[in-house]
């Protein structure tokens, strides 16, 4: 089941017999401006294939393997997840900030790209710091190892989110 949506708008849900790269590349085809994804290699191929779309990368799937290393390397997994929870720490604040100012639209998208700017980009800088010194240290095929190459695969999909404040 390939599921496509938009902020505010349609969700399409479309069956197909295979998950391989063609399906997303007819399910899109003609799409134009930002895919967020998780890191699939039919999305970035997609993208790389289309100078008119941007990616997006995904923290919830990034985060995820960490989170399943934890009981393989319980140290650097919960190390990653604090660091990672850092991040949406500032969404947090940001979505509160938009809450209690009343803020809309643009307004809202200013204020959370400021902070995403001041707070996140700094945090971002010292977990990729982190994930290069820690790389070397881990076996590549270990949970850990494979969570930390994923996360350095996709960073700067991953980082994106800091350029604009809708997403």
């Amino acid at each position: 089941m390939w599921v496509v949506s938009r902020p505010g708008g349609d969700v399409v849900f479309d069956w197909r017999l295979s998950r391989r790269h063609g399906e997303a590349t007819s399910l899109l085809e003609g799409f134009q401006g930002i895919l967020q994804s998780d890191g699939y290699e039919a999305y970035p191929a997609f993208v790389r294939a289309n100078s008119g779309v941007t990616w997006v990368g995904c923290w919830a799937h990034a985060r995820r393997h960490f989170h399943d290393a934890r009981d393989s390397d319980a140290a650097r997994s919960a190390e990653s997840l604090t660091r990672i929870r850092e991040f949406y720490r500032v969404e947090d604040d940001a979505r509160d900030l938009i809450t209690r100012q009343q803020l809309v639209g643009d307004a809202a998208d200013v204020l959370r790209l400021q902070l995403r700017q001041e707070r996140t980009r700094v945090k971002l800088a010292d977990f990729a710091a982190w994930l290069e010194d820690q790389s070397p240290r881990v076996l590549p095929k270990s949970p850990i190892g494979q969570a930390i190459a994923y996360a350095r695969r996709h960073w700067a999909a991953l980082m994106r989110f800091t350029e604009h404040g809708f997403l």
